[in-house]
């Protein structure tokens, strides 16, 4: 990764016009994915210093997509550093730079809109801002619609069920958990198209019924995260989960098991 971010830093700075924005439109992108990796290593610092980098990088590439893209990265690490509300200012504010593009704006630019105000409602609701939580789901979900009456949708274009997945941690963050619980319970997993999606909806639901002392179910949604993508069910949220379940409930069928496999208890 380091060599790959100085050969498209080193190529941008050699070349002019449109080879230089194409070359920052690929520094940004190489950030994007340090940026996610750092996440997934559970190092917020390193996360947010290169989401830092991929938007300063975005910005010379004339694409309001990457742009986006750029920003939306900046969300994890600002709320893992409880800065949440930051986040919301952050994403808005390229929001709004993308309602220039309105309201003939190409599938990619719609798509980054309702991403971006997706990840704004998610850190809203984290924030307590349950207005602007709603509001941004709202906005996400006009994105949707636009997107849907395209005649071939691509497939990496924002689709209903994205929305449902998100509503599930939004719902959570503002207390409506049996709200949450609705939403999930009508979402199939199937309808998500990456398996680590599939293990969102697992964690976002388990957290919900948690909240609602539903035990059993709650241990059946983290084990669909290990079905969908198993490297995600020992991440430490939803090790945290796992352990909070063994408090309540140790002698839950199947748990331990889970509880071992995960590492958040020895043999």
């Amino acid at each position: 990764m380091p060599a790959l971010q100085f050969a498209a830093a080193t190529a941008r700075e050699q070349l002019t016009g449109s080879p230089r924005r194409s070359a920052s439109a690929l520094l940004a992108r190489v950030h994007i994915l340090a940026s996610e990796l750092g996440v997934k290593a559970g190092d917020s610092e390193l996360a947010w210093a290169h989401a830092q980098a991929a938007v300063a990088a975005a910005e010379g590439c004339g694409d309001p997509a990457v742009l986006a893209d750029a920003t939306r990265i900046c969300a994890t690490p600002l709320r893992r550093q409880g800065r949440a509300g930051d986040a919301v200012l952050l994403l808005e504010g390229t929001l709004h730079r993308l309602d220039a593009e309105a309201p003939h704006a190409a599938p990619a630019i719609v798509t980054a809109a309702g991403s971006l105000a997706l990840s704004a409602a998610y850190s809203a609701a984290l924030a307590g801002q349950k207005a602007t939580a709603l509001e941004l789901v709202e906005r996400a979900q006009d994105a949707a619609d636009r997107l849907a009456t395209q005649p071939r949708p691509r497939s990496g274009d924002l689709s209903c069920q994205q929305i449902q997945l998100y509503k599930v941690g939004v719902h959570h963050l503002l207390g409506q958990d049996t709200t949450a619980v609705r939403i999930a319970r009508q979402l199939d997993p199937r309808a998500l198209p990456t398996p680590e999606r599939r293990a969102r909806l697992g964690t976002d639901s388990a957290r919900a019924l948690l909240a609602l002392g539903a035990d059993d179910e709650a241990l059946a949604a983290l084990l669909s995260i290990e079905a969908a993508a198993p490297e995600d069910a020992g991440r430490p949220s939803v090790r945290a989960l796992t352990s909070e379940l063994l408090t309540r409930r140790p002698a839950l069928s199947g748990l331990r098991d889970f509880a071992v496999r995960t590492h958040v208890v020895s043999m």
